[in-house]
C-alpha cells in the first residue's frame, strides 16, 4: 500500500461507512419511533399501495358497522312505536267485539266510539311524529313523496317506489249508487197543530219557509180570499166531528150529525157519556173564540139521537163507557164580510193547539205600488180532543194581511193545510210537538237540547238539536253536517239541497212515497258516501233510521300512463276505488266523484249518478319521489341495505272510517281492525328481520375488518424485535466505523516518520 499525506482513502472509506450505517441506523430509529415498517413510499412502494387500499377498507368497514349500529337503532325506534300501534289495535278490536253485543244500547256504544277515536287519534300522531334523526319514519315520507294534480286523486305509500311522473285516466265500466236512509214518520202529538201552504199555481211540491215568504198573488184588485180546508167565506149550518176518547173496552162508533134548523150556537161540542152503553150523556158548548165553557145539556139522549139543547142530533153504535168523548164543531152559518179575496203563499208554524198562532202576509197592490199600508185579519179557530187523555184544547190562528209597498205582483191560487194530531208533521212543526219525541210515559224528548253525531269520510260532526228546532231546521243543520263538515256533497247546489229532504207531499212510487219521513243520503256512491248516526238511544229510537238502499261501488278502469313519453305503465279494473300493483310501492286511491257525479232528477225526484260528461278526456296527473332509506353497511359502493316503512296512519291501515256505534257497524269493524293489525305485524316482522340482518352484517363487518387489519399490520407494521436487532447491529457498526475513522486518521502521520 503507498502512503500518502494528500489522500487518506482509508478515511474516505471509513467515512462513507459511517455514513451508510448512520442512515441505516436513522431509519430503523425511525421504525422504532413509528412502529411502522413502512413511514415513507420509498421504504416500500407496493407494500404502501397495498396498504393503503386496505385502509380504505378498514376504516370503510369500521363506518359501515357505526352505520348499521345506527340503523339498528333507527329500526328498534320505529318498532318500539308498531308495538304500540299494535297494542292499540288489540284494543280497538276488543271494543268493537264489545260492541257488536246486543246488550249495549246506542248510549253505550258511542262512549265505546269515544275511546276508538281516541286510539286513532293517537295513531296518527305516532306516525307523524315518530322520527329518528329528524327523519320520519311511519307517516310514508321516509320511503316516498308525493303530489297530484287533483284532490280526487291520491296515494298510500306502501313501499319502494317506481319514481316518476303518471298520467292517470278513468273510464266507469258500472255506476254503483249510494247509501240512502229513511226515518220513522214524523206526526204531530194529540193536543198540536200544524200548517203548510202549497203554491198549487207554480209547483205542488213548492213548500216556501216562513223566513223566505212568496209576494201574494194579486188579481188586479187590493183584495185577497185565502181558501182554507175549513170554513169559507160563506157557509151554511153544519156540523162536523174533530175528534174522540174511547177508553179501553170501548168500540163504538158515531154516526153523521144532524144539525137542527133552530140552531142559534156557533162553537164547539163536547159530549161526554154519563151512562152505561150511551144510555145517557152531557152535552157541553165551548165558544170558539174565547173557549169559554158557555152553557151545557144534561138532556142529551143518544141512543134516540136527540139532543133538545145541542140542536143537533147524533146516532151511536157499539159499545160505550162512561166517560168517552166527542168532540163536534158547530156552525150555524157565517158570512165573512171582511174576508179578503185573492190568495197567497204562507207557512203558519205549528203548535199546541190551546195557543193562538199568527202569522203576517205582506202583499203588493196592483194598482198602486205607492199606497197606504192597510191591514186584513182572517182568523180560523181550531180545536182538538187529545185521543190518549181525553183533554180539550182550543186555540185560534190569526192570519194578517198586510199591504205594502214593496214586492212584486203574480198570479195563481194556493191551499191552505192545517194539521191535528196525529197528522204528519209539517217543515214548520217543531220538533218538540212530534209524536215520535213523546215517550210512553208523556216524557218530552226535547225537555233536554239533544246531540246527534253523524260519522263518515274519516270524520264526524256533531248537530245540536232545540225543542223549538223546527223540521226544517233539522233539515238544514243535517244537510250542513254532511256537505260541509264531512265533505260528502256535491259541488251541484241542487243536489246538496236534496240531501236530506222532509217528505211533505209523497210520490206515488220510489223512496219518497210515505209522507212524513225524512231521506238521508250522500252525494258519493259506494262504501266513500257512507255515513252512521249516533246519539241518545231514545232519539235513535224516535227516528228509526233505517236503510233503504246500500251502497254500491262504482266499477273503474284505471288506464295508467308514463306522462312524458305515453308508454302504457298498466291497467286495473277496481272495485273499490283503489288500485294496487301497476305503480310499484303505491296504492291509488281514487275519490268516487272523480268520474262519476250526483245529478237530481227533477222528474221523478231521486239521486241518480252518471258518469262525468268529461271523464273521457279528464287527466289526473301523479308526481312520485323515491325517498327511501338506504343504509351504508359496506365499504363500497351499492353494499347498502334499503329500509321502506310504509304509511301506518289511520288511512294507511284502513280503519279511518271503523264505526263502533251501531252493532252492524262494529262487526263491519272487526275484519277492517284484523287487516290493520295484520298489516303491522306483516311491518314489524319485517322491521325485525331487519334488525336480525343487521346485526350479523356488523359480526361480519366486525370479522372482515379484524382480517384486513391484520393484513395491513402485516405489510406496514414493524416487527420491533428485529428491528432492534438491526438497531443495535448499526449502533455497533457506527461505533466501530467512528474508532476505524480515528485510526484512518493517523495512518498519513505515519508518512512523518519517513522524513525524520
Amino acid at each position: 500500500m503507498a502512503v500518502s499525506i494528500y489522500n487518506n482513502l482509508m478515511s474516505l472509506n471509513a467515512q462513507r461507512h459511517i455514513t451508510i450505517t448512520n442512515n441505516m441506523l436513522g431509519k430503523s430509529l425511525e421504525r422504532l419511533s413509528s412502529g411502522l415498517r413502512i413511514n415513507h413510499a420509498s421504504d416500500d412502494a407496493s407494500g404502501m399501495a397495498i396498504s393503503e387500499k386496505l385502509r380504505g377498507q378498514i376504516s370503510g368497514l369500521k363506518r359501515s358497522i357505526m352505520n348499521a349500529q345506527d340503523g339498528i337503532s333507527m329500526l328498534q325506534t320505529a318498532e318500539g312505536a308498531l308495538e304500540e300501534v299494535s297494542a292499540m289495535l288489540q284494543r280497538m278490536r276488543e271494543l268493537a267485539v264489545q260492541a257488536a253485543n246486543g246488550t249495549y244500547t246506542s248510549n253505550d256504544r258511542v262512549e265505546l266510539q269515544k275511546e276508538v277515536e281516541q286510539l286513532k287519534s293517537e295513531i296518527n300522531r305516532i306516525s307523524a311524529a315518530t322520527e329518528f334523526n329528524t327523519k320520519k319514519l311511519l307517516n310514508g315520507d321516509g320511503t316516498a313523496l308525493w303530489s297530484a294534480s287533483d284532490n280526487k286523486i291520491s296515494a298510500l305509500i306502501r313501499g319502494n317506489v317506481a319514481e316518476g311522473n303518471y298520467e292517470i285516466s278513468l273510464k266507469a265500466n258500472k255506476i254503483g249508487q249510494n247509501q240512502v236512509f229513511k226515518t220513522d214518520i214524523m206526526t204531530l202529538q194529540e193536543g198540536k197543530i200544524g200548517a203548510s201552504y202549497v203554491d198549487s199555481a207554480s209547483d205542488t211540491t213548492n213548500i216556501e219557509s216562513v223566513r223566505n215568504p212568496k209576494t201574494l198573488w194579486a188579481t188586479g184588485t187590493s183584495d185577497y180570499t185565502l181558501t182554507l180546508y175549513g170554513p169559507a167565506s160563506t157557509t151554511s149550518p153544519s156540523v162536523a166531528t174533530i175528534g174522540s176518547y174511547l177508553q179501553t173496552g170501548s168500540a163504538g162508533v158515531i154516526g153523521t150529525p144532524n144539525i137542527s134548523s133552530a140552531l142559534t150556537f156557533d162553537g164547539y161540542a163536547l159530549v161526554e157519556i154519563t151512562g152505561d152503553n150511551a144510555s145517557a150523556a152531557t152535552t157541553y158548548f165551548y165558544s170558539a173564540k174565547t173557549g169559554q165553557l158557555i152553557g151545557q145539556s144534561s138532556d142529551t139522549d143518544i141512543t134516540n139521537g136527540i139532543s133538545t139543547t145541542a140542536g143537533f142530533s147524533l146516532s151511536a153504535v157499539g159499545t160505550f163507557q162512561k166517560g168517552d168523548k166527542f168532540l163536534f164543531s158547530v156552525s150555524r152559518g157565517v158570512n165573512y164580510t171582511t174576508a179578503p179575496t185573492g190568495s197567497g203563499a204562507i207557512r203558519i208554524t205549528g203548535g199546541p193547539a190551546d195557543q193562538q198562532l199568527s202569522i203576517s202576509i205582506n202583499y203588493t197592490s196592483s194598482g198602486s205600488l205607492a199606497s197606504a199600508t192597510d191591514k186584513v185579519t182572517q182568523t180560523i179557530y181550531l180545536a182538538d180532543l187529545d185521543e190518549q187523555t181525553g183533554n180539550l184544547n182550543i186555540g185560534s190562528l190569526d192570519i194578517v194581511f198586510d199591504r205594502t209597498d214593496n214586492g212584486s205582483v203574480n198570479s195563481g191560487s194556493g191551499t191552505l193545510h192545517i194539521a191535528g194530531g196525529g197528522e204528519a208533521a209539517t217543515t214548520t212543526t217543531k220538533l218538540k210537538d212530534i209524536a215520535r219525541f213523546i215517550d210512553a210515559d208523556g216524557n218530552n224528548l226535547f225537555e233536554n237540547r239533544q246531540e246527534l253525531t253523524i260519522w263518515g269520510n274519516g270524520q264526524s260532526a256533531v248537530i245540536y238539536l232545540e225543542a223549538d228546532d223546527t223540521v226544517a231546521d233539522f233539515e238544514d243543520k243535517l244537510t250542513d253536517a254532511i256537505v260541509n263538515k264531512l265533505g260528502l256533497g256535491s259541488e251541484n247546489a241542487l243536489v246538496n239541497s236534496h240531501l236530506v229532504d222532509y217528505i211533505s207531499i209523497p210520490d206515488t212510487a220510489g223512496a219518497r212515497t210515505v209522507k212524513g219521513t225524512f231521506i238521508i243520503q250522500t252525494a258519493l256512491a259506494g262504501e266513500q258516501g257512507e255515513i252512521a248516526f249516533s246519539g241518545d238511544q231514545r232519539l235513535l229510537n224516535a227516528l228509526s233510521l233505517a236503510e233503504i238502499q246500500k251502497s254500491e261501488n262504482n266499477t273503474t278502469l284505471v288506464t295508467i300512463k308514463d306522462a312524458h313519453t305515453g308508454d302504457l305503465i298498466g291497467t286495473d279494473e277496481t272495485g273499490n276505488d283503489r288500485v294496487n300493483g301497476v305503480i310499484n310501492g303505491i296504492e291509488l286511491v281514487i275519490d268516487s266523484r272523480a268520474n262519476v257525479s250526483a245529478e237530481w232528477d227533477s222528474t221523478n225526484n231521486t239521486l241518480i249518478f252518471k258518469e262525468n260528461a268529461n271523464a273521457s278526456t279528464k287527466k289526473y296527473y301523479l308526481h312520485v319521489v323515491d325517498n327511501s332509506t338506504d343504509l351504508q353497511i359496506g365499504p363500497n359502493k351499492g353494499q347498502s341495505l334499503s329500509v321502506s316503512i310504509p304509511q301506518l296512519d289511520v288511512k294507511g291501515l284502513g280503519i279511518e272510517n271503523v264505526y263502533l256505534v251501531s252493532q252492524s257497524l262494529a262487526q263491519k269493524a272487526i275484519p277492517d281492525i284484523d287487516n290493520a293489525l295484520s298489516q303491522v305485524v306483516t311491518i314489524r316482522a319485517t322491521i325485525g328481520a331487519q334488525i336480525n340482518r343487521l346485526e350479523h352484517t356488523i359480526k361480519n363487518l366486525t370479522v372482515a375488518r379484524e382480517n384486513m387489519t391484520a393484513s395491513e399490520s402485516r405489510i406496514r407494521d414493524l416487527d420491533v424485535a428485529e428491528e432492534m436487532a438491526t438497531f443495535t447491529r448499526y449502533q455497533i457498526l457506527g461505533q466501530s466505523g467512528m474508532a476505524m475513522l480515528a485510526q484512518a486518521n493517523q495512518i498519513p502521520q505515519m508518512a512523518l516518520q519517513l522524513l525524520k
